[in-house]
């Protein structure tokens, strides 16, 4: 956080000295990609139970095995999702399993150096060993059967439940075998050798030391004794027994397996990770524990082996009650030689903790990831950097359309992941606005109460380690119904206001007082509670005012008075049927330069033109029926539209300009069950290509509960593109599930302020815009700035057309000029290359970290362009040598090379064909 901190001082130091360059023609802009800082997710298949991962065709990226539990839709299969490079992955090879598997491993059984993979079964007594044939083949499944007691070797016994595997040499005779955890009260854990041909017999069982009171269970596989023999470590024991761990140590060759009694635990175990966490040699044990009594009290514990063995528990790490762990892993995420831990919270968060070195951690940051069950840590891209992936997991073994999917948070080199930061707790409201007056949006929320006060609360945003905490608490009235932003008074300040029902009954307005705080609420009586609330000028005084819809469909315009009060409008209260939900959204829908309302009722839409005095009259156009609706300019031509969903998906009509609306057009969204789970919508242009999108924010969808929908049509015929899916996570709309998008970084496009179930953070818009002929825009303005970089002190002196004059030290003596937008924010990013290492350096405009990349050798000649049409520059190097270009995308690794030009030709860089890729040219001087 210091690193952080010290490096956005160095971002806003002012130069004094300014060399001027020839300013390049600015191009004709291209819309990129969408792009969010949103960790990456792959579908893995349906009805997932556990993952794991490994090189499985030798290529020397990681590959994800899924195994899927379904029992009939779709069929029990294996699904293989091979790594592409840069962290991507391919589609799944899907293999059938023929058994229900619940765990599975990778491990070379034959010893041929593939990974072989072992399945276990579900519901039946039965493993299944599928032979790595190399070339992405794999043989057909062999099974196997324990044939001692209780199951006799019988493989359609109906318990007998595999609960995880792990493969290793565990008896000394240089060959892998297979343990497996079974049973799920009175567990054992089966060994089995591999025959060679595919069968596993067993040649020892073990059985748990609280027989027949546990169904708690937790296996991990290290060294823990310092023999080079690797060790189980079996947390067991709970409910009904005592809770422990023990061991089994492995043995040389002719050696006897056993269970070695380690050490009571009050907590149950739900993940084990070993490593060397104070860097004596020994394999120390990180632990999450999940607190089953009551009060709650959830942790990560460490065990710190003084050798052999021998744990001391160092104190524990608590969680914040009701977030607890899940899963852990244990890497060196900064690079500073000391492990770190990664902790993966609720399901939703990877929690990051950094290593002192002696076994000790701090606190770093909360990270936003899809709904997942397991976490696992390794470099997935090969740029030198430890990167973590979750993988999720269904629950409900009958539902065969629950998608599955693993998500990556690639580490960004900067003591960070490229992942939304983000705050636990996930209130009921959230909006945002600049408090503090440091022109940065904040990050206001609220909780919906009944009796009990609640508050405005505000997490001040610095721009770039996410938001400050303590967030600044202001108490409100009780009864808390809604709340959002606004400048009430025209003092240019945010204030807030919030609604209330039940026995409070009103309107409270908070006033800004510019430095982060807000002044004591300030009430309007109401004589029935208060259920919506939208913001908006209602009339010319430059105030913002409020329009709100009472209990029983009474609409009301209220109009600031400048001190924090209100007054009704003329014409208010306008009256909407009673005792339905109330969803007011505003705009000018007959470009008459007054807002405008749409309200939705259940799934009748009505809209309410304003005069410009606050009062509203009922239109007499026929909108179509939808909920969740949000106003925006689908087709680009100046005029207000309209979107919603509808049946299965969403419907969008154009608005005429005149208040009318030409016909609606429909597009299913696949995976969602209901638009009832839509928790909200919201639009902006974030492309930045002229029209507006709508991101809708779900609480259920499989293929990703963040939903970009692009309008695809013409103002002739209209239709929307295919979805774009993200996920964030649960953002149920019972719990919050909220969407606010404004500009939180000042880079000039929206982002998303989300309010989930558990947290609450900022996605940020990572989205370029490809300017064919731009180079060096640092402040993204769509002009060429004038920069230099001086050789002997490294310092880069920009002087920006926009922003102004800035510099910033970047680069040792002997590095390359590299600038380029490699982030895609449509920003050109400090960087360089480094011929003595072959590494680039590059200060991500977006987020103000740095990455690094290795890629090529001394003499290579850096023209870093975007080769792969994703809206970020890629990794070019050209060698004068051969005349070779070798190109890298940041995303997916290294692209073709090409051999062009001839001895003594210079690299050029540019699009000169404007289709959005970088060209391959040369300037020839003879």
């Amino acid at each position: 956080m210091i690193l952080r901190y010290s490096f956005k001082l160095f971002h806003r130091f002012l130069s004094l000295l300014v060399i001027t360059i020839p300013t390049l023609a600015v191009g004709q802009a291209v819309a990129a990609p969408f792009t969010f800082n949103l960790a990456p997710r792959y579908l893995t298949g349906l009805n997932a139970v556990q993952t794991a991962y490994s090189d499985l065709d030798g290529d020397g990226f990681q590959d994800v095995i899924t195994v899927n539990g379904g029992q009939a839709n779709p069929s029990p299969s294996l699904n293989l999702a091979f790594g592409t490079g840069g962290g991507g992955f391919e589609e799944p090879l899907v293999l059938p399993s023929y058994l229900i598997g619940h765990t599975v491993a990778a491990g070379d059984l034959n010893n041929d150096g593939r990974p072989d993979l072992v399945i276990a079964g579900w519901y039946h007594n039965r493993i299944a060993v599928f032979l790595n044939q190399g070339n992405r083949q794999f043989a057909s499944p062999w099974f196997t059967a324990p044939p001692d007691p209780p199951y006799g070797g019988n493989p359609n016994a109906t318990v007998g439940e595999f609960f995880d595997l792990a493969i290793a040499d565990f008896d000394g005779d240089g060959n892998n075998d297979v343990v497996a955890l079974q049973d799920q009260v009175d567990q054992r854990l089966r060994f089995f050798h591999f025959s060679g041909q595919g069968a596993l017999t067993v040649f020892a069982t073990i059985n748990q030391l609280e027989t027949g009171t546990s169904y708690e269970r937790e296996i991990e596989v290290g060294d823990l004794n310092g023999d080079n023999r690797l060790d189980i470590v079996f947390a067991g024991g709970g409910p009904f027994g005592v809770r422990n761990i023990s061991f089994v140590f492995g043995q040389p060759a002719g050696g006897t397996l056993s269970l070695t009694w380690g050490f009571g635990v009050e907590d149950k175990a739900v993940g084990i990770s070993i490593k060397d966490l104070d860097n004596d040699g020994d394999g120390d044990m990180a632990v999450a524990f999940e607190d089953v009594t009551t009060p709650t009290r959830h942790s990560l514990q460490v065990f710190r082996n003084n050798g052999g063995a021998d744990f001391v528990s160092l104190p524990k790490i608590f969680l914040e009650y009701p977030f607890p762990a899940t899963d852990i892993t244990t890497d060196d995420f900064n690079h500073d030689g000391k492990p770190d831990i990664g902790g993966l919270i609720s399901g939703s968060m990877v929690l990051v903790l950094i290593g002192i070195g002696d076994g000790t951690f701090v606190e770093q940051a909360y990270y936003a990831t899809s709904s997942s069950a397991s976490i696992f840590s390794t470099d997935l891209d090969r740029d030198g950097k430890i990167d973590i992936l979750t993988a999720s997991r269904f629950v409900d073994q009958t539902d065969y359309v629950a998608g599955n999917a693993v998500s990556i948070l690639f580490n960004d080199g900067f003591h960070g992941f490229r992942a939304p930061l983000v705050t636990l707790w996930g209130p009921n409201f959230i909006d945002a606005g600049d408090f503090n007056s440091d022109g940065y949006k904040d990050l206001v929320s609220s909780w919906a109460t009944s009796f009990s006060t609640s508050g405005v609360d505000i997490l001040i945003n610095d721009t770039v380690s996410g938001f400050l905490l303590p967030e600044l608490h202001h108490p409100s009235p009780a009864w808390l119904n809604g709340m959002k932003t606004g400048d009430f008074n025209g003092d240019g300040k945010s204030d807030a206001v919030s609604i209330h029902r039940d026995n409070t009954r009103g309107l409270a307005s908070y006033l800004g007082n510019g430095n982060g705080s807000i002044a004591a609420p300030v009430f309007t009586q109401f004589t029935r509670g208060l259920v919506n609330i939208i913001v908006g000028k209602f009339n010319s005084d430059g105030r913002d005012d409020v329009f709100v819809i009472d209990e029983l469909g009474q609409g009301y315009s209220m109009l600031s008075n400048g001190n924090g009060t209100f007054s009704v409008a003329p014409g208010s209260p306008v009256t909407f049927p009673s005792n339905v939900p109330y969803e007011p959204q505003k705009g000018d829908f007959n470009s008459d330069g007054r807002l405008d309302l749409v309200i939705t009722m259940n799934a009748t839409v009505e809209l309410w033109l304003g005069d410009g005095a606050g009062r509203f009259v009922k239109s007499p156009v026929t909108l179509p029926a939808m909920i969740r609706t949000a106003p925006g300019d689908w087709n680009g031509d100046g005029k207000l539209d309209l979107a919603g969903m509808a049946n299965d998906g969403i419907l969008g009509v154009l608005g005429d300009g005149h208040g009318g609306f030409g016909a609606g057009f429909y597009k299913p969204i696949e995976g969602t069950y209901s638009i009832s789970l839509t928790s909200s919508i919201v639009s902006e242009d974030f492309d930045r290509d002229g029209s507006d999108e709508v991101v809708l924010l779900m609480s259920d969808n499989y293929n990703g509960n963040l939903i970009v929908m692009q309008y695809g049509g013409s103002n002739i015929t209209a239709s929307w593109k295919q979805p774009v899916f993200y996920d964030i996570g649960p953002a149920s709309r019972t719990w919050g599930g909220m969407l606010v998008a404004t500009d939180f970084n000042t880079d000039g496009k929206p982002d998303l302020g989300y309010l989930g179930t558990n947290a609450r953070g900022v996605i940020y818009n990572t989205t370029g815009t490809q300017t064919s002929g731009t180079q060096f825009d640092y402040d993204g303005d769509g002009k060429s700035d004038l920069s230099v970089r001086r050789p002997t002190d490294n310092i880069w002196y920009l002087l920006q057309s926009t922003a102004g004059f800035t510099g910033i030290t970047w680069g040792v003596v002997g590095d390359r000029m590299a600038p380029a937008d490699y982030d895609g924010d449509g920003r050109t990013d400090v960087a360089v290359f480094r011929p003595s290492t072959g590494q680039w350096f590059v200060v991500n405009s977006s987020n103000l970290t740095f990455t690094t990349y290795s890629w090529g050798q001394d003499g290579d000649l850096p023209v870093p362009t975007d080769r792969d049409n994703d809206g970020r520059a890629d990794l070019v190097l050209f060698r004068p040598s051969t005349s070779t270009w070798y190109p890298r995308s940041t995303a997916t690794g290294p692209l073709t090379p090409t051999q062009f030009g001839a001895a003594g030709d210079k690299p050029m860089v540019g699009d000169f064909d404007a289709d959005g890729i970088g060209d391959t040219a040369v300037y020839r001087p003879s």
